[in-house]
């Protein structure tokens, strides 16, 4: 048994496809580390991962697992190999096959009694002499008399599937549907503004599944609030890594001290409009300092004031670097639905003290000035923003 990948969006790269295939082939290799010993190769149009030993047979589900969490990924199936000598001997391909897919039928015991089956077969030789449909009928009929099935094209209860190559041709019973979009590493990397709440962290997620790396900057106000929003961010983060199996970094600030400062100098409704202005500013210091090329936040278009057009552009014309907002039209159900998807919702829910939920005004403002904003941060102390740079803490995943 080996492991039959494909990919979706790699296919029409053209001219840069061998690139992403081999970041792909590289990502897969990392996932399965753990799993046992495979050579991963790559064939016009798929990905064949097969067994140094009978790793693949003794963890099916394990490796599944695996292979659901890397980027790229179509779909892919476990699958018996047929060899193919001579491709131009049709016959004694079709007939060698049948027996093949009859052989691995009976190993796997399946029950044929009112069973209704259908034959998907996929030619990517297309100097094979017989046509899929062809191929499928010869197969179906010798299917149908060795196991008194019978054919249902539209509700099948099992189908079987057959890719027909140059040298070999694959037998699977099932597609296991991966995540899709471009392996991690093709695009760059990152910096994610990750709260423990629900948003960003699915915001970090869609960023992955385009290809960059993700590392995450995350702002407290320890110890006026306690530790759990940072506990969590770790746990999310640990658990978002699993996606694109690399070493990411998390910048952990204090907000604390601003906070106060912004308190005593900026009108009641700008509040969170000047929390919001810092953690911009000291991010993209952060992401130009580690050769980042973006900003990522997990703000939805008027889900809360400080989201609202005004207020995003307001605060977008002081920072230079692209800002990512995957979310930006989406709403908190559909926000929610892909949480509980990828597994941050259950770490997400839990209490924490968020540094943007301290001080917040009764009245935040919806329609931010960026004069406004430029003549508030002239009034704060520009030593706490350099104590803020001072004490950052830096954790390596």
């Amino acid at each position: 048994m080996l492991i039959l990948i494909h990919y979706g969006e790699i296919g029409l790269k053209k001219g840069n496809r061998s690139f992403f295939e081999r970041k792909l082939v590289e990502n897969i290799q990392v996932a399965l580390e753990d799993c046992g010993d495979f050579f991963v190769t790559r064939e016009t149009g798929r990905i064949i991962v097969s067994a140094k030993s009978n790793n693949v047979i003794n963890n099916i589900e394990k490796i599944a697992g695996k292979l659901k969490k890397v980027f790229g990924i179509a779909h892919f199936s476990f699958a018996y190999e047929y060899p193919i000598i001579n491709s131009s001997e049709a016959g004694s391909v079709v007939n060698g096959l049948c027996e093949k897919i009859y052989s691995i039928y009976e190993d796997q015991k399946v029950e044929t009694q009112n069973k209704r089956f259908r034959i998907k077969t996929q030619r990517s030789d297309k100097k094979f002499p017989l046509t899929s449909q062809k191929l499928n009928e010869q197969v179906g009929d010798f299917m149908i008399k060795k196991t008194g099935m019978k054919v249902d094209l539209e509700n099948p209860d099992l189908t079987i599937f057959a890719e027909i190559t140059r040298k070999s041709a694959y037998v699977y019973f099932e597609k296991i549907k991966g995540p899709g979009g471009l392996p991690v590493g093709t695009n760059g990397e990152v910096l994610t503004l990750i709260s423990s709440g629900i948003d960003s962290p699915v915001a970090a997620w869609y960023l992955m599944k385009r290809g960059a790396r993700a590392n995450f900057i995350h702002f407290h106000s320890y110890p006026q609030t306690n530790k759990a929003s940072i506990d969590n961010v770790k746990e999310i983060i640990g658990h978002l890594n699993e996606w694109q199996k690399k070493n990411c970094k998390l910048f952990l600030i204090p907000l604390l001290d601003i906070q106060k400062d912004i308190i005593k100098k900026a009108p009641e409704d700008y509040r969170v409009m000047m929390y919001r202005y810092f953690m911009l500013i000291l991010a993209e210091k952060l992401a130009r300092d580690n050769n980042y090329k973006a900003l990522v936040t997990g703000e939805s278009l008027g889900q809360v004031a400080s989201q609202t057009i005004d207020n995003i552009f307001a605060l977008d014309g002081f920072v230079s670097m692209p800002i990512f907002r995957p979310l930006i039209g989406m709403d908190k159900e559909e926000i929610i639905n892909k949480a509980k998807n990828i597994g941050t919702y259950d770490i997400s829910i839990r209490p924490y003290g968020d540094c943007c939920s301290f001080f917040v005004p009764k009245h935040p403002v919806t329609k931010a000035s960026g004069d406004t904003i430029s003549n508030i941060v002239k009034k704060i102390d520009k030593k706490i923003i350099d104590k803020m740079l001072n004490s950052i803490e830096m954790v390596n995943f």
